[in-house]
């Protein structure tokens, strides 16, 4: 029937809306306590409160998933639902699993980043940070932000002298593992940080020119700290935002499956 298309067809599209989140947004697990994940994309300006491509995504996924809810509440008759559970069930349940095995690496990831606090060496002074960016990162110091913001090589030389060996590293991208290591003098989480907000918070690698023009942009205001905190909270919303948005997929997917199943077969 023309309704079954149309739920097939939302779900498609939600399983691949939920596989793009899962290994586009989502970070992978850390291979180290320090050294932490890696996907491809490219920061914005620091002074960007959300990355236009997440606001895209998220109206796109809103637009989607009124269709997919209004399924949720049809009635079809049993032969129908029982169609429709099984393509759900493998459909969307190998989706489910990928979104699944995120949970873990993220909150491998958070605590990774919560052990660096206390390591390496500090330089004091205020405690910044506060808002969103405390739900992701322990206190960081604006002298240890100001050191490492003085002490960034270009992307050039960081790609260069780095020893990741992923592809987009090999095509001149900075790691953030690379990044940090070039930064070795200075407080590990503040340099962490560092990287999150040049990057907007989309990922473990990030154009060398992008980092340049960042870094530049943060050097030449007035107040680089304030320019850094700026953007390590606009990072945080798109890294929650990809965090909320797989757990509302995650959700949809699942309740897809329990519905039609129980259509089917109660």
């Amino acid at each position: 029937s023309s309704c079954a298309g149309s739920t097939a067809s939302a779900v498609c599209i939600l399983t691949l809306i939920l596989v793009a989140c899962a290994e586009g947004f989502v970070v992978p697990s850390l291979r180290t306590q320090k050294s932490l994940p890696r996907s491809a994309s490219l920061a914005l300006s620091p002074e960007s409160i959300l990355d236009q491509h997440i606001v895209h995504a998220a109206s796109s996924a809103v637009d989607s998933s009124s269709h997919i809810i209004s399924s949720l509440t049809r009635q079809v008759d049993r032969e129908t639902a029982k169609g429709e559970f099984y393509f759900f069930f493998f459909a969307g349940s190998g989706a489910g699993v990928i979104g699944l095995a995120q949970i873990p690496r993220i909150f491998e990831e958070l605590s990774g980043i919560r052990a660096l606090a206390g390591e390496g060496p500090s330089e004091g002074g205020e405690a910044i940070g506060g808002g969103l960016s405390s739900l992701i990162y322990p206190t960081i110091y604006a002298k240890d932000v100001e050191k490492a913001i003085n002490k960034v090589s270009s992307g050039e030389t960081i790609s260069k002298n780095g020893k990741a060996t992923s592809y987009l590293a090999s095509r001149g991208y900075v790691d953030r593992d690379d990044f940090v290591e070039s930064l070795k003098d200075c407080n590990p989480l503040a340099s962490y940080a560092l990287f999150e907000a040049l990057s907007n918070g989309s990922g473990g690698v990030m154009s060398p020119d992008r980092l340049d023009e960042n870094v530049a942009m943060y050097r030449a205001s007035s107040d680089p700290v304030a320019a850094f905190n700026t953007a390590l909270q606009a990072a945080t919303t798109t890294k929650l935002a990809a965090y909320g948005g797989l757990a509302f997929l995650l959700f949809i997917v699942f309740a897809l499956i329990t519905e039609s199943g129980m259509n089917a077969f109660l």
